[in-house]
């Protein structure tokens, strides 16, 4: 599995910790991931407010997963982020074992 984080700014090491264990999560479902990238990145909405931006990409065989969040903090971005790509997972998975079930 290829891997590429790209954090546009110096992260803490709890967020570096952070990222690593959601990223473990999505291996524990048991797909062939062929590839995760992963952008965070500070930025300025027009009326000056800061937001915390993440976007995640999953690759599958057969399947892209895309991802993407703003919030206030990179924390709760990243989880919701990653609960998504999640869920997406799950929902593959279910189209699967109906297909298999058939």
């Amino acid at each position: 599995m290829k891997k590429n984080i790209q954090f546009l700014f110096k992260p803490s090491p709890k967020l570096k910790h952070l990222v690593e264990k959601e990223i473990n999560q999505l291996k524990s479902y048991g797909l062939n991931i062929i590839k995760i990238e992963l952008f965070l990145k500070k930025a300025t909405r027009k009326n000056g407010e800061k937001t915390d931006q993440v976007a995640l990409e999953v690759s599958i065989p057969r399947h892209t997963i895309i991802a993407t969040k703003i919030s206030d903090k990179f924390e709760k971005a990243i989880t919701e982020t990653f609960e998504v790509a999640k869920r997406q997972i799950r929902k593959i998975e279910s189209r699967r074992r109906t297909i298999q079930m058939r």
